[in-house]
């Protein structure tokens, strides 16, 4: 750029300035507006603590519900579903980084059961204190060594885990009902489920559990589920709606049918009937006639031998 040139007996005059009071207006204005192209925050649903997610009625948290809700209708037919390298890691990066972004990730459109199981896993993982305590995680080891697999361990397991908070409550109760509902139909991957999920949801750091007791623990939990916690699972169904149609219409078309031949039988049974009493009547009728044409012609001899 070029200098400008100076007249003689000139003096360079240099550019206002915004006072003080005028440059916090402006910074103000622009604040205001950098402030109002800014994204709404979105709390992270991975690697938060339990109580700042949002829940459902039952206190479960949303994220493990629908996960949860997802296994239960696609994959309870698949072997296997919870070892421990399972599923697409690229993709459950993608679901993963859509709950952190947007709360929310499109299962139905992943159409991989695995890739959901290894990411309800991954977000048991990432939660920052374990779902079960240290200490209540020491108390049932106790209770399984004195109590073994007896009926009391379930009800003095009931009354020690009602000491979890109660989010957390709900869901242990949430998880342990899905991984019993899966271990019916699947009784092959029974054997897998609790060394990989002990550590997941028990904590025995600062207390010198082995990792074998806290798998039993686990194992023990999981079985007895329906006595601890004192309810059955209920077992979900697709709920596609071509399905649901489909079976609809099936149904009502078997019911039309056993109309149709019960209506039947009733217009038959009376033909049948009419039929058997019409026979009935012809035959007395033939048996009538026979005697009077016999009685007739004894009654012409006997005129004949007269006359």
């Amino acid at each position: 750029m070029r200098r400008p040139t100076f007249c003689n007996n000139s003096v360079a005059v240099e550019p206002p300035r915004p006072s003080d009071k005028e440059e916090g207006r402006l910074t103000k204005v622009k604040r205001m507006f950098t402030n109002s192209l800014r994204k709404p925050v979105v709390n992270k649903t991975f690697a938060t603590h339990i109580d700042e997610l949002p829940v459902n009625k039952e206190q479960v948290p949303k994220v493990l519900n629908k996960m949860a809700t997802y296994i239960e209708t696609y994959g309870m037919q698949v072997e296997g579903l919870f070892r421990l390298s399972g599923g697409n890691p690229s993709l459950v990066e993608q679901l993963k980084a859509s709950f952190n972004r947007t709360g929310d990730a499109d299962l139905e459109a992943c159409s991989d059961v695995a890739s959901v199981a290894s990411l309800l896993k991954l977000w048991l993982r990432d939660l920052p204190e374990p779902l079960i305590t240290p200490a209540i995680t020491a108390e049932l080891v106790t209770l399984l060594h004195k109590y073994g697999g007896e009926a009391e361990w379930c009800g003095q397991a009931r009354v020690t885990l009602n000491e979890v908070p109660a989010r957390n409550a709900a869901t242990l109760q949430r998880t342990l009902g899905l991984l019993h509902a899966y271990s019916v139909r699947q009784p092959a991957s029974t054997a897998a489920l609790p060394a990989v999920f002990a550590p997941l949801l028990l904590c025995a750091e600062f207390h010198g559990i082995s990792t074998p007791e806290t798998t039993h623990v686990v194992a023990r939990l999981i079985h007895d589920y329906p006595s601890i916690y004192c309810d059955k699972m209920v077992e979900r169904k697709p709920t596609d709606p071509k399905q649901r149609k489909r079976k609809e219409r099936h149904n009502s078309d078997a019911t039309s049918l056993d109309r149709k031949f019960v209506r039947s039988n009733s217009e038959e049974r009376p033909s049948v009937e009419e039929k058997k009493n019409s026979q009935m009547e012809s035959i007395r009728r033939v048996s009538s006639h026979e005697d009077f044409s016999r009685t007739h012609k004894q009654t012409e001899q006997h005129q004949n031998n007269v006359g």
